[in-house]
């Protein structure tokens, strides 16, 4: 059961510094080491990033 949940933060934590984060970022980086970054992003500092891309996701409605 916790390895579900955590498969879940990690997709929540990659959607979240994807929209916070990387956003507007013109990258020319490749695609394996952008994929890296926002994993890393979303699993370390997800527990903040999450609920700030939440907010913005339902602020634009």
């Amino acid at each position: 059961m916790e390895i579900v949940i955590f498969i879940i933060y990690w997709i929540a934590g990659y959607w979240a510094a994807g929209v916070v984060i990387y956003k507007k970022d013109t990258t020319v980086i490749s695609d394996d080491e952008v994929f890296l970054r926002k994993l890393s992003a979303g699993v370390f500092v997800g527990w903040i990033l999450i609920p700030i891309a939440l907010i913005k996701k339902l602020s634009k409605r």
